[in-house]
């Protein structure tokens, strides 16, 4: 049998721009600070992240 590869869980994460990187690490750490609700209602605030680190991103011209 062919050895299989140690798949990095991480490695998408390393590879993805640092906006991608700041929205996963924001939402990671809202949904831990929810973590002991039974309703975290967190749709709105991970749309609001999204549209700051959006807002916030340079612009490129094509």
């Amino acid at each position: 049998m062919e050895e299989e590869k140690a798949i990095d869980p991480m490695e998408p994460l390393r590879r993805d721009p640092a906006e991608v990187r700041g929205i996963i690490t924001r939402v990671l750490k809202l949904e831990a600070e929810r973590l002991y609700l039974e309703r975290p209602h967190i749709n709105d605030d991970i749309l609001r992240i999204i549209k700051e680190v959006v807002n916030d991103s340079p612009r490129t011209s094509a």
